[in-house]
């Protein structure tokens, strides 16, 4: 709330200038099993991947994101992660806050996140 210019947030420089702003998603029945849940993750992220060929140099809201996102760094930080990993590293210097694709993440080998699906 103390930001004073759009260089004080953590949000991807690129999210400042784009001019569309676009959501993808699918669902599943309740029943549903971890194959068909898999596909429909696949399936979001291809289509996602489609944008990201035509639209390079853009970013994405990680709120928003594709759980497969190729480039999490660039696309959810951009040009800011460096100085988010060294901010994280002063205050969590034990890495104790992590989650999916967050700054300075401890990756997917990590067993907290053994519910992601290989697709996704």
């Amino acid at each position: 709330y103390n930001a004073t210019s759009a260089s004080d947030v953590s949000v991807t420089p690129a999210w400042r200038g784009a001019i569309w702003h676009m959501i993808l998603a699918g669902s599943w029945n309740y029943d549903s099993t971890a194959d068909q849940q898999a596909a429909v993750y696949s399936a979001v992220s291809a289509a996602a991947d489609k944008l990201r060929a035509i639209t390079t140099g853009s970013g994405a809201y990680q709120n928003e994101a594709d759980v497969s996102e190729p480039d999490h760094e660039n696309s959810f930080w951009g040009s800011n992660y460096s100085r988010l990993v060294s901010i994280k590293r002063k205050y969590d210097p034990n890495g104790l806050l992590d989650c999916w694709q967050c700054v300075d993440w401890k990756g997917p080998s990590d067993a907290r996140y053994r519910c992601y699906t290989q697709s996704g």
